[in-house]
């Protein structure tokens, strides 16, 4: 929360959920959280969340736009170059569209070469796109009379780009290839099968520590697990038996999987316990579990879900003998049973039987099994940080940044709804079965599988940063791991000044290892010792020996003082040499300028997404890699076909503002629309506010003044249902941190000399640093009393002193701040025609919980995360046009136990019954958008908090035998799949990323009505699509359309003027679950009735 002004750093980061650039949720679903920065340059992501909310590394993930840590206030969408939200918006980026000097006039004669120079007419069918057909040329030629400048264009006329059109310093923007009419869309995901002798085995696993309690790290359990499997229970078998087992044997935390039974751990040797003693010569049997404790439970023989069990012909003799074309022990698999056989003559290994015994595992199991294994056999040629797999060797350094970018990929096995045969060429899908990759063939063809095993494979970038500690300790000027870095640490002698300062710049902050990519927390810096005087406890050696000995690093600088302290393993301090740990947070400069050093267009993301396909097929098709894949020894492997489905481009939705409809030339951005709108509500009808002003000392008074009337301004132009005062009722001059809340503080402390009613807070505040730890402090104070307020930051654009396109943009940003005080005063600009068929009013529930990432405490010395905090937003729709120019809006925030995701009946059932209370309606339907549920909880978690709102909605009814229709519909951000434009004339499949609005209902889950929308689709980069999953649909809504209210009500959101990735209520809950998240009390304060019907947590 660095303080920047909540419209210009929130907005850019709320329309982020429209943009693909998190912990996800991931529910990151996840993931993960991250807290809010309020920085103008970045928006809000979603990658979503991931479920287990803390993936290693907090290197910048292109994919979904986040950083693999949410920490210290840090907002988890990526950086979005698209700043501005007036009609100078549109021209920002030039280095796609802008042309030659001599191209065509763009907004004439559009379409052109990328070169600028060609002087035919644009078209749809054009490589190159169609051309706007009127325009102007504003330095070119003039003498056409329909003012679209000659052929040629002028001087400055538009060029054309790779993406079609340009913008010329003297025309318009072409529009590029015609997408709206698109039937067919391809994707990132692959068909796949299972054979049918697969099977596997899952062995429960407990541990515990010396004390007798849960042991909760994972990272100790896989490794105790390790060391008593290999080491204790199979010491006796031979290297090559053991590594025949460590290919199919996957550890996942509380169980383990195994492709084949492990010998001495079959039912009735069981439970087991592990046996960690040394029995090494000359180790006199030491205990290596350090008193840890861990037990293997039991055992289970699991076969393929039912769903996509294979079905024997009826012909077929149930006595006969089958088996896969594989090895029983899981390592090996053949193309035919010839080689096969030929294989077990000559080695004596044994062909993969179809099993006579067994049970069908879940989908979480046997998507927990498969996915395991397929991370491990990629990650025999990759490496893994987080959740991706990253090749060390593809890196690129852009010059001059200190970061390093990798080339990302994120695979992923699911399960899909396989269409009935009469409906494959409606739904576009081929599961044509390929009889060269599937064994038994046959069966499988004649079978019924109501479900598809489907592999995602998606292209990310890692961005980590080369900068040790030690350089940016020395000043931060030298290349990295240079003679001249070497040479500044060997004369680096700081002051005690110096150390002072880096001691508190660096604890608590979080580092990066540079030799393994491990995250640690950071407790301090240690000026006595250096790498070469610090011995490593029962070792002997010190830490520079203990590099290269066992980690195989020289250090250039051993003698370099200070060590860094950091959090290991039990919460244990150890030391790490400040040459080999960089810092984890990318500096501001740095995610500035992510957009040039680590994008992905569609065409490359899509070559880049083949050529990782390739890659995977190595290890998933049989013979591939001679006979050593580990997938198709076990039982899964892959087809070479894409999944693609029949799309259609939902159309803009009819947008009112002012009693006027939003043009469908505007439907992306219509902020520029509002600007001239005149919503003439007379001045003296008008609620007018009285502003108390809070600015910080660097401001000089009259600057402030003047600002504040610049702001007055653009609110009352618009002639709404508020209004600010002409001159503030008070002024406040605050200093920064602790002196910003302690003058806002007294300020409020007597409530008797401020007005009883319309009171608003704005506040101008310029912090020193990217973070401002006086906004969650000041935003509670307010909130809890009801007071809403707007933050206007002056650090990012010196509003006080703006001039030429710095002027410009600080106009942009104040227009935004207006719009969005009006908002948070309840004042409705916009409204959205729902579609015909939902009974109204309405009530629209959005749902959302955030997860505070862990901090480290110095009074604890560990690391602890904060409670989470969910939000519930329910805002009512009307057909009145009388009840459309205000919001009807209530909000709670519910503080939770940390990490707690779903138990949210009993909140959700009182706040629904509250907002019906106090918005005084008797609802005729209800929709629910819920953002965070994982597959797995649709039957439980889904089903309670559906009751709950079901039981509010018939408490509330003046009817008690009336039952409301309900929906509920889950969001899933988090995801992989990334959909293309197919069947584009002049383009290749796959090289243009599908438009906004598209939606897909051809790919489907397996046991929900399904859908994914794309929100938006920027031109250079490739968006992310939600998926959104309908768990109930009451029958009185059938005939209404799901995805095009979803869609329309992408388009509510008051933080930005064009579509968003989630509808809006979705996107207020997660607004409002991070302010109330950061704060103290996780919002338990706020004054729900006093801030009814006010937006006020954009």
């Amino acid at each position: 929360m660095s303080g920047y002004n909540d419209h210009y750093s929130n907005q850019d980061r709320d329309r982020g959920r429209g943009r693909e650039r998190s912990r996800d949720s991931d529910r990151r679903g996840g993931s993960d959280r991250s807290r809010s920065r309020y920085d103008e340059g970045r928006r809000y992501d979603d990658r979503g969340y991931d479920d287990d909310r803390r993936p290693r590394g907090d290197s910048y993930d292109r994919r979904s736009g986040s950083y693999g840590r949410n920490d210290s206030y840090q907002d988890r969408g990526g950086y979005d170059r698209r700043m501005m939200d007036d009609a100078n918006r549109q021209g920002q980026y030039r280095r796609h569209s802008g042309g030659g000097h001599y191209g065509p006039q763009a907004n004439g004669h559009g379409g052109g070469d990328p070169r600028g120079y060609s002087n035919r007419r644009g078209d749809v069918d054009s490589p190159y796109g169609p051309g706007s057909q009127h325009g102007r040329a504003p330095y070119g030629d003039r003498r056409n009379s329909d003012g679209r400048g000659p052929p040629r264009g002028g001087r400055y006329g538009g060029g054309g780009s790779r993406y079609g059109g340009g913008r010329g310093r003297g025309g318009g923007r072409g529009q590029g290839p015609d997408l709206s009419g698109i039937q067919d869309c391809t994707t990132n995901i692959l068909q796949a099968e299972v054979t049918e002798g697969f099977h596997f085995f899952e062995y429960t696993v407990n541990a515990e520590n010396s004390s007798g309690e849960v042991l909760e790290s994972r990272k100790r359990r896989a490794f105790l697990f390790h060391l008593g499997l290999f080491d204790g229970l199979l010491k006796d078998l031979s290297k090559k038996e053991k590594d025949n087992f460590r290919k199919v044997v996957f550890f996942n935390g509380s169980t383990f999987y195994s492709g084949r039974p492990i010998p001495g751990l079959d039912a009735s040797n069981l439970p087991y316990d592990m046996d960690f003693r040394d029995r090494r010569e000359g180790k006199d049997f030491r205990d290596r579990g350090e008193g840890d404790t861990m037990q293997i439970g039991d055992v289970r023989k699991l076969l393929a879900p039912k769903d996509l069990q294979v079905v024997p012909k009826q012909d077929e003799n149930p006595n006969e003998v089958r088996f896969d074309n594989r090895t029983a022990n899981g390592t090996m698999s053949f193309q035919n049973q010839q080689a096969l056989l030929q294989h077990c003559q000559q080695t004596g290994d044994e062909p993969a039987y179809v099993p006579s015994d067994g049970v069908p595992a879940s989908l979480q199991e046997f998507s927990a099994f498969i996915n395991s294994a397929l991370q491990s056999a990629l990650g025999e040629r990759l490496s893994k940080w987080g959740r991706d797999l990253v090749n060390p060797n593809k890196v690129t350094r852009p010059r001059g940044l200190g970061v390093s970018v990798y080339e990302a990929f994120r695979c992923t096995f699911s399960v899909l709804k396989k269409p009935e045969e009469e409906n494959k060429a409606a739904e576009g899908l081929d599961f044509t079965v390929d009889p060269k990759v599937i064994l038994h063939d046959e069966s499988v063809l004649n079978g019924k599988k109501p479900g598809v095993l489907a592999l995602t494979v998606d292209l990310g970038a890692k961005v980590l940063r080369d900068r040790s500690v030690l350089n940016e300790l020395v000043g931060g000027k030298e290349e990295p791991d240079s003679d001249a870095e070497k040479l500044a640490a060997d004369s680096w002698n700081p002051t005690e000044e110096e150390k002072n300062s880096a001691k508190k710049k660096w604890e608590g902050q979080i580092v990066i290892t540079k030799h393994d990519k491990r995250c640690y927390s950071v407790v301090g810096l240690d000026f006595e010792n250096s790498a070469e005087s610090l011995e490593i406890e029962n070792l002997g050696m010190n830490h520079a020996e203990y590099f290269a000995q066992r980690k195989d690093k020289t250090l250039r600088c051993p003698k370099f003082k200070p060590m860094v302290a950091v959090l290991g393993r039990r919460d244990q301090i150890i030391h790490l040499p400040a040459e080999m740990v960089c810092g984890n947070e990318l500096e501001q400069t740095i995610k500035e300028r992510l957009p040039m050093i680590a994008n992905f267009p569609p065409g490359k993301r899509h070559e880049a997404i083949g050529k990782a396909i390739e890659f995977c097929q190595g290890f998933l098709i049989p013979g591939a890699r001679g006979t050593q894949g580990i997938l198709p020894g076990l039982g899964i492997q892959i087809t070479d076909k894409r999944f693609s489905s029949r799309a259609r481009v939902l159309p803009l939705p009819m947008v009112m503002a002012a009693g006027l409809q939003i043009p469908e030339a505007k439907k992306n951005m219509w902020a520029p629309e509002l600007n001239r709108r005149n919503y003439n509500i007379n001045p003296r009808d008008s609620n007018t506010f009285n502003v108390v002003l809070i600015h910080n000392d660097n401001l000089e008074l009259s600057d402030v003044r003047k600002v504040y009337s610049n702001i007055c301004w653009r609110v009352n132009k618009l002639n709404t249902l508020y209004r600010l005062s002409d001159k503030p009722f008070r002024i406040v001059k605050a200093g920064s941190r602790e002196w910003h809340w302690q003058a806002v503080e007294k300020c409020f402390a007597d409530a008797s000399s401020l007005p009883t009613e319309n009171v608003f807070v704005i506040d101008f505040c310029k912090p020193g640093g990217s973070t401002d730890p006086a906004y969650p402090v000041i935003k509670h104070m307010l909130t809890s009393h009801g007071y809403i307020s707007q933050f206007v930051n002056f650090s990012k654009c010196p509003h006080d002193r703006a001039i030429g396109e710095m002027k410009k943009r600080s106009g942009d940003i104040l227009n935004g701040v207006g719009r969005q005080i009006l908002w948070k005063a309840g004042a409705r600009l916009w409204w959205v025609k729902i579609p015909q068929g939902l009974p109204t009013p309405s009530v629209f529930v959005g749902v959302d919980v955030f997860h505070a990432p862990k901090e480290y405490d110095p009074v604890q010395k560990r690391r602890v995360r904060k409670r989470s905090c969910a939000s519930i937003i329910v805002q009512i729709f009307r057909d009145q046009p009388d009840r459309q120019a205000t919001v009807e809006l209530y909000s709670e925030t519910v503080a939770r136990e940390a990490g707690m995701e779903y138990d949210l009946r009993d909140s959700l059932n009182g706040a629904v019954k509250n907002a019906l209370k106090e918005l005084e309606v008797d609802p005729m339907s209800c929709v629910v958008w819920r953002d965070g549920i994982g597959d797995s909880a649709f039957e439980s978690e889904a089903s309670q908090e559906i009751e709950g709102v079901e039981e509010a909605l018939k408490d509330m009814s003046l009817n008690k035998s009336k039952k409301t229709p309900l929906a509920y519909v889950v969001c899933q951000k988090r995801i992989d799949t990334k959909l293309f434009a197919k069947g584009v004339n002049g383009h290749t499949d796959g090289t243009l990323a599908a438009p906004p609005g598209t939606l897909v209902q051809g790919i489907q889950a397996l046991k929900h009505n399904t859908f994914y929308i794309n929100g938006r689709a920027p031109r250079d980069s490739t968006p992310k699509p939600v998926r959104y999953v309908v768990v109930r649909q009451d029958d009185e809504l059938e005939g209404v359309s799901l995805p095009e209210l979803t869609w329309n009500m992408c388009h509510d959101y008051p933080n930005w003027t064009g579509p968003i990735k989630v509808p809006s209520v979705c996107m207020m809950a997660h607004k409002l679950a991070e302010l109330a998240g950061n704060m103290a009390d996780s919002g338990q304060n706020m004054n729900n009735k006093a801030l009814k019907n006010r937006v006020h947590f954009l």
